[in-house]
């Protein structure tokens, strides 16, 4: 992982494209990129319900990759689409501090393994302690997406 994380604001200039619109028109496109997160991270469970260790490797991804990309968007960026973008996301999280370093780690063998599991060399086959871990680590991508992505409430009345 020589020189990972790469710096956020080299990120932004370099790998990320500035959406237009307003504050509004952006947290709108968070919250809605954020549901499909969601909807990500429940076919997850569903899979693995249903013993399907694999596709739940891909949605637990899918589910995180979109909660970050919904900071992204409620800060009115969005990644660009070529080779390395997942590698950017992941490093974007520790940038915006949706992760820490730990979790960062996690993060990455989470797109690694992904990355394994829908283009393999090798027949992979994920452990139930790396399926929990990856779920309570895209849970908490997810919840703190929402908060960073979350309204800022009206001040109270005087």
């Amino acid at each position: 992982m020589s020189g990972r994380p790469s710096d956020v604001d080299a990120l932004i200039r370099d790998a990320m494209h500035q959406v237009p619109g307003s504050g509004a028109d952006r947290r709108r496109e968070g919250t809605r990129t954020l549901a499909s997160a969601r909807e990500f991270r429940k076919t997850a469970q569903l899979c693995r319900d249903d013993g399907l260790r694999l596709p739940v490797i891909s949605n637990l991804h899918e589910a995180a990759r979109l909660a970050i990309s919904a900071v992204a968007a409620a800060r009115g960026l969005r990644f660009a689409n070529r080779p390395g973008a997942h590698v950017t996301v992941v490093d974007y999280a520790i940038g915006v501090q949706l992760v820490n370093r730990s979790e960062w780690a996690q993060l990455d063998e989470l797109r690694d393994l992904r990355h394994k599991t829908n283009y393999p060399s090798d027949l992979v086959e994920p452990t139930d302690a790396e399926l929990d871990q990856f779920s309570d680590l895209t849970d908490t991508v997810i919840a703190r997406a929402q908060s960073a992505i979350a309204p800022i409430p009206p001040p109270p009345p005087r």
